[in-house]
């Protein structure tokens, strides 16, 4: 189990995600929605959802939701990078 602080997804035409945290796979705490527009950058340009405070937990589930709008969503719609953040003991 970590205390995972914030995680950081680089993606085109995201449009918002949600977020649960678990830490036996089987019972997920809701942790919300967040849109792309609500999201900071890290020192990297990467873009971040930050908790309020250390979260344990050992699984992390995001569900990503495209920006449909624009047609040149099937093309060009990726993940480019993906990481967490944690606080260390």
């Amino acid at each position: 189990e970590r205390n995972v602080t914030a995680f950081y997804c680089t993606s085109y035409f995201l449009n918002d995600l949600d977020v649960k945290l678990s830490s036996d796979n089987a019972t997920w705490t809701n942790c919300g929605n967040v849109k792309v527009t609500d999201l900071c950058t890290d020192d990297h340009g990467n873009n971040c959802v930050v908790f309020y405070g250390a979260m344990p937990c050992r699984y992390l589930r995001i569900t990503m939701r495209l920006n449909t709008t624009s047609t040149w969503w099937r093309y060009y719609a990726y993940v480019s990078s993906f990481g967490v953040y944690e606080k260390n003991n």
